[in-house]
Protein backbone atom coordinates (compact mmCIF):
# COMPACT_ATOMS: atom_id res chain seq x y z
CA UNK A 1 0.00 0.00 0.00
CA UNK A 2 1.13 3.62 -0.56
CA UNK A 3 2.27 5.51 2.36
CA UNK A 4 1.22 8.51 1.87
CA UNK A 5 -2.19 6.84 1.98
CA UNK A 6 -0.91 6.56 6.23
CA UNK A 7 -1.66 10.59 5.91
CA UNK A 8 1.54 10.27 8.59
CA UNK A 9 2.82 13.81 6.75
CA UNK A 10 0.86 15.54 9.43
CA UNK A 11 2.72 16.10 12.17
CA UNK A 12 1.77 15.44 16.17
CA UNK A 13 1.70 18.87 16.62
CA UNK A 14 -0.25 20.18 14.04
CA UNK A 15 -2.56 17.23 14.74
CA UNK A 16 -3.76 18.49 17.27
CA UNK A 17 -4.94 21.59 15.63
CA UNK A 18 -7.58 19.65 13.77
CA UNK A 19 -11.12 19.96 14.71
CA UNK A 20 -12.51 16.95 16.73
CA UNK A 21 -14.64 15.99 13.98
CA UNK A 22 -11.30 15.24 11.26
CA UNK A 23 -9.50 13.76 14.03
CA UNK A 24 -12.00 11.37 14.50
CA UNK A 25 -12.20 10.74 10.95
CA UNK A 26 -8.09 10.76 10.40
CA UNK A 27 -7.94 8.31 13.27
CA UNK A 28 -10.75 5.90 11.95
CA UNK A 29 -8.56 5.76 8.64
CA UNK A 30 -5.29 4.67 10.12
CA UNK A 31 -6.75 1.93 12.16
CA UNK A 32 -8.60 0.85 8.49
CA UNK A 33 -5.36 1.19 7.35
CA UNK A 34 -3.02 -0.87 9.88
CA UNK A 35 -5.91 -3.00 9.71
CA UNK A 36 -5.64 -3.89 5.93
CA UNK A 37 -1.70 -3.58 5.77
CA UNK A 38 -1.96 -6.63 8.81
CA UNK A 39 -4.47 -8.32 6.54
CA UNK A 40 -1.86 -8.18 3.67
CA UNK A 41 0.66 -9.81 5.80
CA UNK A 42 -1.55 -12.27 7.09
CA UNK A 43 -2.37 -12.92 3.19
CA UNK A 44 1.00 -13.30 2.19
CA UNK A 45 2.57 -15.34 5.00
CA UNK A 46 -0.82 -17.63 4.07
CA UNK A 47 -0.10 -17.67 0.53
CA UNK A 48 3.42 -18.71 1.48
CA UNK A 49 2.32 -21.40 3.69
CA UNK A 50 0.49 -22.60 0.93
CA UNK A 51 3.21 -22.75 -1.44
CA UNK A 52 4.86 -25.09 1.29
CA UNK A 53 2.05 -27.30 1.65
CA UNK A 54 2.11 -27.79 -2.23
CA UNK A 55 5.59 -28.36 -2.12
CA UNK A 56 4.90 -30.89 0.48
CA UNK A 57 2.24 -32.49 -1.10
CA UNK A 58 4.09 -32.91 -4.19
CA UNK A 59 6.96 -34.52 -2.42
CA UNK A 60 3.93 -36.68 -0.56
CA UNK A 61 2.87 -38.21 -3.57
CA UNK A 62 5.77 -38.61 -5.07
CA UNK A 63 6.82 -40.94 -2.25
CA UNK A 64 3.31 -42.55 -2.26
CA UNK A 65 3.86 -43.42 -5.94
CA UNK A 66 8.04 -44.82 -5.04
CA UNK A 67 5.95 -47.17 -2.57
CA UNK A 68 3.07 -48.38 -4.83
CA UNK A 69 5.30 -51.02 -6.13
CA UNK A 70 5.36 -52.62 -3.11
CA UNK A 71 1.60 -53.17 -2.74
CA UNK A 72 1.03 -53.32 -6.64
CA UNK A 73 0.49 -56.86 -6.45
CA UNK A 74 -2.09 -56.82 -3.57
CA UNK A 75 -4.23 -55.14 -6.37
CA UNK A 76 -3.88 -57.51 -9.09
CA UNK A 77 -4.60 -60.11 -6.22
CA UNK A 78 -7.26 -59.02 -3.97
CA UNK A 79 -8.74 -55.77 -6.54
CA UNK A 80 -12.21 -57.13 -8.02
CA UNK A 81 -15.09 -55.32 -9.50
CA UNK A 82 -18.66 -57.53 -9.31
CA UNK A 83 -21.55 -56.25 -11.89
CA UNK A 84 -24.89 -57.58 -12.87
CA UNK A 85 -25.33 -59.19 -16.60
CA UNK A 86 -28.26 -60.00 -18.82
CA UNK A 87 -28.54 -61.82 -21.74
CA UNK A 88 -30.66 -63.75 -23.90
CA UNK A 89 -30.84 -67.13 -24.71
CA UNK A 90 -33.44 -68.45 -26.86
CA UNK A 91 -36.81 -66.85 -25.95
CA UNK A 92 -35.50 -66.34 -21.96
CA UNK A 93 -33.31 -63.41 -20.28
CA UNK A 94 -31.11 -64.71 -17.94
CA UNK A 95 -29.12 -62.58 -15.39
CA UNK A 96 -24.93 -63.28 -14.36
CA UNK A 97 -22.96 -61.89 -11.41
CA UNK A 98 -19.39 -61.31 -13.50
CA UNK A 99 -16.73 -61.56 -11.10
CA UNK A 100 -13.96 -59.30 -12.77
CA UNK A 101 -10.17 -59.65 -11.47
CA UNK A 102 -7.12 -57.61 -13.30
CA UNK A 103 -5.16 -59.76 -15.48
CA UNK A 104 -7.77 -62.85 -15.05
CA UNK A 105 -10.23 -63.42 -16.97
CA UNK A 106 -13.71 -62.32 -15.36
CA UNK A 107 -15.95 -65.65 -13.98
CA UNK A 108 -20.07 -65.64 -14.60
CA UNK A 109 -21.88 -66.56 -11.73
CA UNK A 110 -25.20 -67.90 -13.23
CA UNK A 111 -28.41 -66.23 -11.19
CA UNK A 112 -30.93 -67.85 -13.59
CA UNK A 113 -34.20 -65.84 -15.39
CA UNK A 114 -35.80 -63.18 -13.41
CA UNK A 115 -38.79 -64.72 -11.64
CA UNK A 116 -36.27 -67.80 -10.55
CA UNK A 117 -33.99 -65.46 -8.93
CA UNK A 118 -36.75 -63.17 -7.30
CA UNK A 119 -37.97 -66.79 -5.41
CA UNK A 120 -34.37 -67.98 -4.91
CA UNK A 121 -33.82 -64.59 -2.64
CA UNK A 122 -37.35 -65.00 -1.16
CA UNK A 123 -36.62 -68.30 0.06
CA UNK A 124 -33.10 -67.44 1.17
CA UNK A 125 -34.33 -64.93 3.09
CA UNK A 126 -37.25 -66.42 4.69
CA UNK A 127 -39.42 -63.47 3.76
CA UNK A 128 -41.97 -64.02 1.18
CA UNK A 129 -42.63 -60.20 1.48
CA UNK A 130 -38.83 -59.92 0.36
CA UNK A 131 -40.46 -59.40 -3.05
CA UNK A 132 -42.54 -56.37 -2.33
CA UNK A 133 -39.65 -54.79 -0.01
CA UNK A 134 -37.50 -54.85 -2.62
CA UNK A 135 -38.75 -54.31 -5.93
CA UNK A 136 -35.24 -53.29 -7.63
CA UNK A 137 -33.90 -56.77 -6.84
CA UNK A 138 -30.85 -55.78 -9.53
CA UNK A 139 -30.22 -52.94 -7.89
CA UNK A 140 -30.26 -55.30 -4.42
CA UNK A 141 -27.80 -57.50 -6.22
CA UNK A 142 -25.58 -54.78 -7.27
CA UNK A 143 -25.03 -53.51 -4.06
CA UNK A 144 -25.28 -56.96 -2.33
CA UNK A 145 -22.05 -57.45 -4.15
CA UNK A 146 -20.25 -53.93 -4.78
CA UNK A 147 -20.91 -53.08 -0.61
CA UNK A 148 -22.74 -55.91 1.25
CA UNK A 149 -22.10 -59.33 2.17
CA UNK A 150 -22.04 -60.98 -1.54
CA UNK A 151 -18.49 -58.50 -2.06
CA UNK A 152 -17.76 -59.82 1.41
CA UNK A 153 -18.15 -63.39 0.14
CA UNK A 154 -15.95 -63.00 -2.92
CA UNK A 155 -13.03 -61.53 -1.07
CA UNK A 156 -12.94 -64.03 1.02
CA UNK A 157 -13.29 -67.05 -1.60
CA UNK A 158 -9.96 -64.69 -3.20
CA UNK A 159 -7.72 -64.76 0.34
CA UNK A 160 -8.87 -68.43 0.53
CA UNK A 161 -7.50 -69.74 -3.16
CA UNK A 162 -5.52 -66.30 -4.60
CA UNK A 163 -4.94 -67.86 -7.82
CA UNK A 164 -8.71 -67.40 -8.68
CA UNK A 165 -11.73 -69.26 -9.61
CA UNK A 166 -10.78 -71.74 -12.47
CA UNK A 167 -11.97 -74.64 -10.84
CA UNK A 168 -14.74 -73.36 -9.00
CA UNK A 169 -18.47 -73.65 -9.17
CA UNK A 170 -20.63 -70.79 -8.32
CA UNK A 171 -24.27 -70.15 -8.95
CA UNK A 172 -27.11 -68.38 -7.04
CA UNK A 173 -26.55 -71.07 -4.36
CA UNK A 174 -23.26 -69.91 -3.41
CA UNK A 175 -24.33 -67.04 -2.23
CA UNK A 176 -27.37 -67.63 -1.14
CA UNK A 177 -28.11 -70.68 -0.40
CA UNK A 178 -31.19 -71.93 0.92
CA UNK A 179 -32.60 -73.38 4.38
Amino acid sequence: MRTDRLLNFIPDDKYEKLDEETRKNLLSYRNLYNNVNRKEKKIKGMVHKLKEERELLGEMKGDLTSKNSFIDHLRKTFYFTCSVVKFKKGNYIYYNITISKKGDSPKNVSMGREETIRQHLSEHYDDKSFLHKSKDWKLFLKSHFVIGEGYDKVLDMILDNPLGFKNMTLNRHTFFPLK
